[in-house]
């Protein structure tokens, strides 16, 4: 019998395909649809990237600022830590917005690390969001953390 190699989740500098998450307009109002794309290096940061960067098909859109960059996506335990740099504090949307955006990068980096169960807590800048981004009280989700 032959041990196969388990896929990891490390980086690579191969192309891999991620899956982010974008907002279309429906007849009930703005819904999430997810959206495949290519990138490359460490699967979770290059999806949140992806995610950041804005979809790539004219039907869909996304509330973040598209100058935002990815300080980092770390495992703790059973939570995914997301920081992002303080362009993403620009966003000025309703709390209803705020609300899909948290549930954005909750559905694409969760989907990235084949965890959906994963909390997701989000940093700027190494530090809480801070009021214009302070997402997750927006979309009433508690402070340890966000789950889907």
């Amino acid at each position: 019998m032959t041990d196969t190699p388990s896929a990891t989740a490390g980086p690579t500098s191969e192309p891999i395909e991620v899956t982010a998450y974008f907002l279309a307009e429906t007849p009930l109002g703005p819904r999430l649809v997810s959206e495949v794309l290519v990138a490359e290096g460490d699967p979770l940061e290059a999806a949140v990237a992806a995610m950041l960067a804005g979809p790539g098909d004219d039907d869909t859109r996304s509330e973040w600022n598209p100058a935002t960059r990815v300080l980092g996506v770390s495992r703790e335990g059973d939570e995914i830590v997301v920081d992002l740099s303080d362009e993403a504090r620009a966003a000025s949307v309703s709390p209803d917005e705020a609300a899909l955006m948290v549930q954005q990068l909750v559905y694409t980096v969760t989907g990235a690390a084949n965890d959906p169960e994963a909390a997701v807590r989000l940093l700027i800048d190494g530090g809480p969001p801070g009021t214009t981004a302070d997402l997750r009280e927006r979309c009433g989700a508690p402070s340890s953390g966000t789950r889907r």
